[in-house]
């Protein structure tokens, strides 16, 4: 008997958990972002009908986005905080992703809206020294559909955009030839022979703080 209640508290528990964080309605169908069981959903009744995990969901950032919108990552590096969090395009009638970055004291310095899935996020010296260094890749449903924005992050002042690339990252390097490896999507969104992947590095100038491509 205990057994049994303890298995039923659990479904209820779990059950209670499911909160609708916002929805938009169209022609009688209703897309939704919820939260259920510690996960940020997508979910779209329309043909094809999807029910897409964002990602995990993250309640210590709550507070520090909209209540419309769900945190899915939380990164912090040396005073820098950085949040990312699902929302609903209440225009395109789909769920994107807008990044937030806080610097030290916890003042808001940057807003950033990205693509619907968060392929990577990572912040701190990447290339080596003391430039502390944002990287982002987001991407969407389809193939060849990737974006990668690299962020330098000052001391003092917004963060600067060093790199905006339709591409994925590869590695980062540090040492004596900082910089970061990509491979660039060749696709130009309509002929299926420009498919592809190509590498590129760029270089990091610590004295600039930029990002040049090097040519091969």
């Amino acid at each position: 008997m205990r057994a049994a209640f303890t298995g039923l508290f659990l479904i209820a528990a779990s059950t209670a958990f499911c909160r609708q964080v916002d929805r938009v309605c169209l022609a009688g169908q209703c897309q939704s972002l919820e939260v259920e069981g510690g996960v940020v959903r997508f979910a779209d009744p329309s043909p094809p009908s999807r029910n897409l995990v964002i990602g995990s969901y993250v309640d210590a950032a709550q507070s520090l986005v909209p209540a419309t919108e769900a945190p899915i990552r939380e990164l912090a590096s040396h005073g820098w905080r950085v949040v990312v969090s699902a929302f609903l395009d209440h225009e395109e009638d789909e769920v994107r992703l807008r990044l937030r970055c806080f610097a030290p004291g916890g003042l808001l310095r940057k807003t950033e809206d990205l693509l619907s899935s968060l392929d990577e996020a990572e912040v701190g010296y990447l290339f080596g020294g003391s430039d502390e260094i944002l990287a982002v890749t987001s991407t969407e449903e389809h193939a060849y559909n990737a974006m990668t924005e690299i962020w330098y992050l000052p001391m003092v002042g917004e963060p600067k955009v060093v790199l905006s690339s339709a591409s994925t990252i590869e590695k980062f390097s540090s040492g004596d030839d900082p910089g970061v490896t990509v491979k660039r999507e060749t696709y130009d969104g309509v002929h299926a022979e420009t498919k592809g992947r190509v590498p590129e590095f760029w270089a990091w100038n610590r004295s600039a703080k930029a990002l040049t491509l090097r040519a091969r």
